[in-house]
């Protein structure tokens, strides 16, 4: 694994709607691919020009791949939501780990049409006002080192495209229209309040997911 090629993978998951087939130990390849380039860099010394390329190429790649995770959690999501419509089949392209991400949000979004959807739709119980439990709590999912130290945030679905800015954790943020990314809760809020984003879900302080009942 190189960079060279997480930028391949990375445009051609940006220049198609469709999963493109990843070995089932992709992230496994990332992560050594990760380790390697940390391990050099601690054996280089700080005054060595090479220790800032390495520094450089870490940067770049943890960028790549988080922009290919959330490129691909995306399209994930988009087609649990057509699962669940009935407008297709179980998909392809889903390494082993995806897969179960998927049958979790399938499983999520057949609730909520349970709870909010069907009530209307046969006249009965308000939607809005009939509760939804959750499939399960826990704890929050797996992110960068950087953001585990904003202990709210939010997952939203980006409206539009949005210029780079800096984050409540400090980090760049580029993102796209219909990008499904985690964001600091102020960043979040912010975005929704102007029409740039859907908060899907957000965490509390405790790491428990929370709906958004506002």
């Amino acid at each position: 694994m190189n960079l060279e090629e997480l930028w391949k993978i990375l445009d051609k998951e940006r220049s198609s709607s469709a999963l493109q087939k990843l070995p089932n130990n992709f992230y496994e390849q990332v992560s050594e691919y990760i380790l390697e380039l940390k391990n050099e860099g601690g054996r280089t010394d700080r005054d060595d020009p090479k220790a800032a390329l390495i520094e450089d190429e870490l940067n770049t790649a943890r960028i790549r791949i988080e922009s290919i995770f959330n490129k691909r959690i995306g399209k994930i999501i988009n087609l649990a939501s057509s699962k669940v419509s009935g407008l297709t089949a179980y998909p392809g392209g889903l390494i082993a780990k995806e897969k179960e991400i998927f049958e979790e949000v399938v499983k999520i979004i057949e609730r909520g049409r349970v709870a909010m959807l069907d009530p209307v739709l046969e006249g009965g119980e308000n939607g809005s006002e009939k509760e939804f439990e959750p499939i399960r709590k826990g704890p929050a999912p797996a992110i960068s080192e950087s953001k585990s130290k904003i202990k709210n945030f939010a997952l939203v679905r980006i409206l539009k495209n949005i210029p780079t800015f800096v984050g409540a954790d400090n980090k760049n943020y580029t993102v796209d229209e219909e990008d499904i990314i985690t964001l600091p809760l102020t960043n979040a809020e912010v975005l929704c309040k102007r029409g740039a984003a859907l908060k899907i879900c957000f965490f509390s302080d405790d790491g428990d997911l929370e709906k958004d009942t506002r």
